[in-house]
Formats: structure tokens, C-alpha cells, sequence
């Protein structure tokens, strides 16, 4: 289950880790009382919350100067589609003014069957592109889930990313605390990205992002209250209310392929005895389309009539 940005802040927040405040509208007057009030009349970012990525490449993000601005952003975001999806909630923030991006996040390795701690000096960006661009720039550590993540594992790994202890250490004690609400909601997925340090030095949360596990919400059925299936594909919810498990693909399957492939020349297959006692051979249609699709041709199968082996112990009847 994905939760909106919004709501992985929040949980972020009563875990003790940094984020800079933040409320949702649904109108743009509620965005322009979220600004004036939150902002201080100054700078705010409008955010569009809605389960996929790329928003802000598709116009989903704006920076706003005043109230005024953030109300006319939020009005053209609203009702917006982003990849099918119909925005129907934004999230208004202050702007902060940023001098690094970093990446922190945990995921679970299914191979390994561990959790595993990933942070890149590269935030702010897709973690995707990164590993295909610029694999190097990501650090890994599979954890051991008796003892979580230890200080001396956190401040390791933040010392890739900070050159001053004293962020070093705000990074590792982050790490700490993600693992925590990592598994204390039982994710399958929660990452910070970016991890922005300030122009005081200061690190802040900017974005945050969590994928519930589905086996985990009977146990946690606060969690369950924060599906938003508006935000969801039809589809998918579709599929969860029959029992379905739904994973869309892209592109051309491999069946309709050999559908278009096999409209040609129907097949033969033979099947012929040997060591037998008759040559014989009688003709027998077994269509193909009682076992697959109606599209494919129909076979031909030879099968002997009478078959009777010798007495010979090493005569067989083969078909």
C-alpha cells in the first residue's frame, strides 16, 4: 500500500526525524490560508499527491512566492493528470533553501531476505537513474534484523555522504531513526529523498516516501485507514476487492506474439511405433484448440491402430 507524501511525512515526524512543517488542500483558497499561515507570506512549494513518480517533471511541483501564487498553482494543479491519475490533494510547505541533496532509504532485499540501508550523496534525484547512470554513488549495507541498524553502521555510512561530523552525526542519528519507523509499520519500502541540508547546515527531510506491506495492515489497521483508493489505478483497486494480485505490464507479450506467429501453416505431429507388431497407422484430428487459445491451428496426430509387443524380453512398444 503507498501512502501520499503527506502522510509518510507525518509518520517520519512522530518517529523524531527533521521535517519542515506541511498541510494538504484540496481547494485553492485552502492552499492560500496553508501559505499565508505556514509561509509568513513568503515562500512556499505546491506539491501534487499522487502515487507515482516524476510530478515534478509532469508540472506537479511549484514554487510559489506568496499566498497569491500558491493559490493559482494549486488551482492548475488540481484536477491535473499525471500518468492517469487525477490529483485531488496538494500538500503546501514552506521553501527552504537547500546547499546539498542527499538519498536515505531502507528496502527489503528479497534475495537476502534482509533489510537494507541505502544512502547516496546524489539525492534529489530518481534513485533509479542513479543506479543505472552511476551505480558507485550508492552505498549498501544489509542489515541484520536482531540489532537494526548500529551507531557505529549509521555514522559509517554518513560519513560517505558529510564532510562535517556534526551532520555526519544528524545523518546517522536519521538512519536510526528511518530504520525504526521502517519497521515499525512494517515497510516494504521508506526512503527520504532528499535529505537537504540547509544554509544553516541543518538537515530536513524534504520528501518522504513509504510502501506499506499488505500482509502487515491486518495487524496495523491504522495503517489501513490511510488507503486512499482515489489515488490508485482502477485496475488495481479492482483486482484487491477480488483477491487478485495485478501487476501491469508495458509493451507487447510474449502470447500475442506467437499468436500473430502461428496463423501460418498449421503443424503436424507424429507420433510412430517401432518394435511393433503392425506398421498400420490410422489418422486422428486432435484439435489444439481445447487447450489453448481458439486461435491456434489445428494438429494432426498419427497414432498406430494395433500395437502388440513381442514376447521378446527386449522388445517394446514405443509410441
Amino acid at each position: 500500500m503507498n501512502l501520499h507524501e503527506y502522510q509518510a511525512r507525518d509518520i517520519l515526524r512522530r518517529y523524531g526525524i527533521p521535517v519542515p512543517p506541511g498541510e494538504v488542500a484540496t481547494t485553492a483558497d485552502e492552499a492560500r490560508a496553508i501559505a499565508a499561515r505556514l509561509g509568513g507570506g513568503g515562500a512556499v512549494v505546491v506539491k501534487a499527491q499522487v502515487h507515482v513518480g516524476g510530478r515534478g517533471k509532469a508540472g506537479g511541483v511549484k514554487l510559489a512566492r506568496d499566498p497569491a501564487e500558491a493559490a493559482a498553482h494549486a488551482a492548475r494543479i488540481l484536477g491535473m493528470s499525471i500518468k492517469g491519475l487525477v490529483v485531488q490533494r496538494v500538500l503546501v510547505a514552506p521553501a527552504a533553501e537547500i546547499s546539498a541533496e542527499s538519498y536515505v532509504g531502507m528496502i527489503v532485499d528479497r534475495a537476502s531476505q534482509r533489510p537494507v540501508l541505502m544512502v547516496s550523496a546524489a539525492g534529489g534525484v530518481d534513485i533509479e537513474e542513479v543506479a543505472a547512470q552511476s551505480p558507485e554513488k550508492i552505498h549498501r549495507l544489509a542489515l541484520d534484523p536482531r540489532y537494526g541498524v548500529l551507531p557505529h553502521q549509521a555514522l559509517g555510512l554518513a560519513l560517505k555522504l558529510y564532510r562535517d561530523v556534526t551532520q555526519a552525526r544528524a545523518a546517522a542519528d536519521i538512519m536510526q531513526r528511518l530504520y525504526a519507523a521502517f519497521y515499525a509499520v512494517g515497510a516494504s519500502l521508506a526512503e527520504i529523498n532528499p535529505l537537504a541540508t540547509t544554509r544553516d547546515g541543518a538537515l530536513a527531510a524534504l520528501d518522504a516516501k513509504i510502501v506499506i506491506d499488505d500482509n502487515e495492515l491486518q495487524r496495523h489497521p491504522e495503517l489501513a485507514a490511510l488507503r486512499d483508493t482515489s489515488a490508485e489505478a482502477p485496475s488495481e483497486v479492482a483486482a484487491r476487492e477480488a483477491g487478485l494480485t495485478f501487476i501491469k505490464l508495458e509493451g507487447t507479450t510474449a502470447a500475442s506474439r506467437r499468436t500473430s506467429s502461428t496463423s501460418a501453416a498449421a503443424p503436424t505431429r507424429r507420433r510412430w511405433s517401432a518394435r511393433c507388431g503392425s506398421s498400420r497407422r490410422t489418422r486422428a484430428s486432435a484439435p489444439f484448440s481445447s487447450i489453448s487459445s481458439a486461435a491456434s491451428p489445428v494438429a494432426t496426430t498419427w497414432r498406430t491402430a494395433s500395437c502388440r509387443p513381442r514376447r521378446s524380453s527386449r522388445s517394446r512398444c514405443r509410441s
